[in-house]
């Protein structure tokens, strides 16, 4: 599994339907409704979308249930991103094939950040023919963008909803999280 930290992971979730259109509340907003709702009923209810997937502890232990935590190997995301070729070789040794072989890519940002001109225009791209579409989707595309900062005080609230929990993810993968807690 890969593991992003929890409150990153909440952001660029978050990020992501709002620049589709399918998110109108702020951030702020949006986190509050979500933790009002994780106290009142619970962290899997109706609405709880940006939070619910950082709860790794959950989803570990029902993995866990399934199969042995042998065979299980937790990728960090913050260390796969700041060392591609180490996480590739430890990967490699926990699934026990060759190391020697390194893809050509390896390391490489794929998947960056893209915002679009027009999300009506991105829709309609999508129903267009294959090389048609794509066309159009690669101009209605801008990639000159840099993604927003979290604001600090949900950074600060959401680190410390989920501190507990990442305190449980390090005990069930039985490694420090350290990059996760700054």
């Amino acid at each position: 599994a890969s593991l992003r930290n929890p409150v990153d992971r909440a952001w660029s979730h978050y990020l992501l339907l709002k620049e589709r259109g399918k998110e109108d509340r702020t951030f702020a907003a949006a986190i509050d409704d979500e933790l009002r709702t994780i106290e009142s009923s619970g962290p899997e209810s109706p609405g709880v979308i940006y939070t619910l997937h950082g709860l790794y502890d959950i989803h570990l232990e029902r993995v866990f249930r399934l199969f042995p935590q042998a065979q299980f190997h937790a990728s960090i995301f913050e260390r796969m991103a700041a060392d591609p070729h180490t996480a590739y070789r430890d990967l490699c040794e926990f699934i026990g094939i060759d190391e020697d072989f390194v893809p050509p890519r390896l390391g490489e940002h794929v998947n960056r950040y893209v915002t679009f001109r027009s999300l009506r225009v991105r829709d309609l791209g999508k129903r267009l023919p294959g090389p048609v579409g794509r066309i159009v989707a690669r101009l209605n595309t801008r990639t000159d963008v840099t993604k927003s900062e979290m604001p600090t005080a949900e950074r600060h609230r959401l680190s410390e909803f989920y501190a507990p929990r990442i305190a449980a993810v390090e005990s069930l993968i039985g490694q420090p999280l350290p990059e996760w807690r700054s």
